[in-house]
């Protein structure tokens, strides 16, 4: 059977944790919204490169985003005693950072926008708690908060968040071009009956 989840198959792998594997998988098969799979990455065309301004484009973009973010955790200290578990926010993180990017609510909402950075760290953390009744690390609710940088809500402070802001900067030029993300959605975009 295929699941939601399947287009992040690749970056799912990059997971060590279980717990986050699962946490990961869970919400994106329940909690993403109907509008994230069928998005653009850009509602104003700007600010992203051509592989991501067709439909799909947002979860293109949110593969994109986690790739970067672990290649460029594999060259960043995060000065903790296990940075496998730090390595694992960060995909985790990046993975998630647009799930509000048009509110959180079947039907995307452009007004939400603005806010979709809280608004998405607001609704990982929920549903963290929802799926393991303790309080989401802010390891991961943190840098989708502040995934935007200095043009969000706030800007990033952790290793953690600059790595995934940057991932998200990154990625978001352009002049970026990721034929092997497109070919990873399209093969699951054919497996899949209800897109």
């Amino acid at each position: 059977m295929i699941w939601k989840h399947d287009f992040f198959r690749t970056e799912i792998a990059l997971l060590q944790n279980e717990d986050i594997k699962h946490f990961t998988e869970w919400f994106l098969d329940s909690k993403m919204p109907l509008w994230f799979w069928e998005s653009k990455a850009s509602s104003s065309g700007k600010y992203h490169p051509d592989f991501t301004k067709s439909e799909g484009g947002l979860v293109k973009h949110c593969k994109a985003v986690a790739q970067m973010a672990y290649e460029l955790s594999n060259n960043f200290s995060f000065d903790f005693p296990d940075d496998t578990i730090m390595r694992d926010y960060v995909v985790c993180a990046s993975i998630l950072h647009d799930c509000a990017k048009y509110g959180t609510g079947d039907k995307a909402n452009h007004k939400y926008y603005s806010k979709h950075d809280l608004n998405g760290s607001i609704l990982v953390s929920n549903s963290w708690e929802e799926f393991f009744h303790t309080s989401c690390p802010k390891e991961i609710s943190d840098p989708i908060l502040r995934h935007m940088g200095q043009w969000g809500t706030e800007s990033p402070k952790t290793p953690i968040d600059f790595v995934v802001h940057l991932a998200d900067y990154v990625t978001s030029r352009p002049m970026l071009d990721c034929p092997e993300i497109v070919k990873d959605y399209h093969e699951v975009y054919a497996e899949l009956p209800f897109l």
